[in-house]
Parts: C-alpha cells; structure tokens; sequence
C-alpha cells in the first residue's frame, strides 16, 4: 500500500475507483472475484471488515508492477493471465515516483516496485504485468439523494 493507511488511500484515490461487478463469495473471505469490464480479476480486499457484497460497486485497484514498459499501441487492453495478476496497456492519467494512475479500459492506481522513468509523461502510452496480489478498496455506496419525504413516510421509519 502506498499511503499510511487504508483511509487516507482511500480519501486520495477515490475519483479514481472503478465500477465493477462483484461476484459471490465466501463472506467475510478478502478474496473478491470482480468483474471489469470484460475480465475477471481476483483481488485481496483492504477495507476492513470487508465490505464488498456481491453486485455492482466501486472499487479502487491498485496493482503492483514490477516493470513498466512505454508501448506505442494507442490501445487500451486489460487481461488476467493468472491469479490474482493483470496486464494492461493503457494511458497515464496521473504520474508521481512511484504511483501511476493508468486508464486501461477502467482506472488503475499502480504502485510501482521502481521509481518511473524520469521522462515519463501524462498522456503517454504504458504497459506492465502485475504481481500477485491485486489490492482492491471497495468504496461505501453513495447514499440516496432526491427522495422527498411524504405524508405518512415518518410512520414507516
């Protein structure tokens, strides 16, 4: 993890949280099986004490790459190659010595075992495989707004 604690990761990088489909699960297993886009990653969840049910949330994925390669694609690509592992080719979005903020079809907050190139630029084209595991921060569901109360509302509250 890359910030002192799963609360200040979290306030940080939450415009960059993904929306996913979560898929059963064991309860109370950090392991989420999620659905982005069209892969299936596997991710060990951080935010204690787990709060990701199966269905549609947000969550912010932060993979590690051991190694970042430039890529001249122009195409955004995201692949599970094994458990718990991702290759992508995406975007820079967002570049700090060690976090890369990556668009590979959905927003990846990659931590980085080596610092970036010096000459590393937003806009650029990045490729990298992950190692295992693939952090995942579920982010607590907006809450409903716009709701006006109605007469009688108060009684069934």
């Amino acid at each position: 993890m890359i910030e002192e604690s799963v609360e200040g990761f979290i306030q940080r990088y939450r415009p960059y949280a993904a929306p996913v489909e979560v898929l059963p699960h064991l309860e109370g297993s950090p392991l989420l099986e999620c659905v982005l886009g069209t892969t299936v990653v596997q991710v060990l969840e951080r935010t204690a004490p787990y709060l990701a049910r199966p269905g549609r949330m947000r969550l912010i994925l932060n993979p590690t790459a051991a190694s970042l390669t430039r890529s001249a694609e122009g195409r955004k690509e995201l692949l599970a190659p094994a458990l718990g592992r991702i290759r992508a080719t995406g975007l820079v979005l967002g570049l700090e010595e060690r976090v890369l903020i990556v668009d590979a079809g959905a927003p990846l907050v990659v931590s980085l075992e080596t610092p970036a190139p010096a000459d590393l630029t937003l806009g650029e084209w990045v490729a990298f495989e992950s190692t295992a595991p693939i952090h995942g921060f579920v982010l607590p569901p907006e809450p409903q707004r716009g709701r006006a109360l109605r007469e009688g509302d108060a009684d069934s509250i």
